[in-house]
């Protein structure tokens, strides 16, 4: 009977915290897509494509090449959490480095239609930067992920989404009265971002810290308890493995957003990024019905 009990339970807390990640989920986007509709009535076709399309794609590949493999190979991790929380601290030192480089292709390779863009490169510096802090979140995210804290997550990336929108539309509104919006173009895109990656790594790490700590620390090997260690080799070997299998994926999802980048300009990435907005809160709403 007992037994019986344990699994009603667990049953539940998996369902209510399904019910969260799907509430978030809607949250989001009808937010998102609420917000962009005001910032579209300040803001030009191309200074909206570059940012939702090109700094959306640079920040999008950094944070999947930095953490996918991690999380997908952390949920698979069964041993002592601690093993856990050293190696999710990786994501944030590999994000650093895709984050420049990422940013410099984008900067260099960028077309001077693209560059007259107002803001063009800080605009980008805001989106590397923005990326790093939130890989810092990682730890806290995969702790919640595998202490199933999903309505800490949701809290925290709920909190996240509303400050993001906000910062973004309230810099463009303030920024076109005073009719020097094509001057700054991208940078309230930025800002939003770096507002969103703030309080979704600070929110998220206080939230989880307060159930279990977030520190590194060294791990006594099994068997020689002289020895200690940081990072579990094998399952670090998997997290870069996965990445690398995970690869095709990503560029598949994000195929629509390497074609335009390549191939149209700032403005044609804005009209594709509007009707895009549209159909995609379309089809959540008739998969919500």
């Amino acid at each position: 009977m007992s037994g019986q009990v344990n699994a009603w339970n667990a049953f539940s807390a998996s369902a209510r915290s399904a019910s969260y990640l799907i509430f978030l989920q809607l949250f989001t986007r009808l937010l998102t897509f609420a917000f962009n509709q005001l910032i579209l009535r300040n803001t030009t076709p191309a200074t909206f494509g570059f940012a939702t399309i090109q700094l959306e794609l640079v920040a999008s590949t950094v944070l999947f090449l930095s953490r996918e493999g991690f999380r997908i190979a952390l949920q698979r991790e069964q041993e002592a959490i601690q093993r856990t929380i050293n190696l999710a601290i990786l994501p944030a030192g590999l994000g650093v480095f895709g984050s420049f480089l990422g940013c410099w292709i984008l900067w260099r390779g960028a077309d001077q239609e693209t560059r007259n863009l107002g803001g063009f490169g800080t605009s980008i510096v805001l989106y590397g930067v923005a990326t790093v802090i939130e890989l810092l979140a990682e730890p806290a995210f995969i702790v919640a992920q595998k202490l199933l804290l999903f309505r800490l997550r949701a809290i925290a990336e709920g909190a996240a989404v509303v400050l993001r929108c906000a910062v973004t539309y309230l810099i463009t509104t303030n920024l076109a009265r005073r009719g020097t919006l094509e001057e700054y173009g991208a940078i309230p895109f930025g800002l939003g971002q770096v507002a969103y990656a703030v309080v979704l790594m600070g929110l998220l790490t206080f939230l989880v810290s307060m159930q279990r700590g977030l520190r590194p620390k060294p791990i006594a090997t099994e068997g020689d308890k002289g020895r200690t260690y940081i990072f579990h080799q094998p399952t670090l070997i998997l997290a870069f493995s996965i990445t690398g299998q995970s690869l095709f994926k990503h560029v598949l999802t994000e195929g629509d957003k390497f074609v335009l980048t390549m191939l149209t300009t700032p403005y044609t990435q804005g009209i594709y990024a509007v009707v895009s907005n549209y159909g995609t809160m379309s089809s959540q709403g008739s998969i919500s019905c």
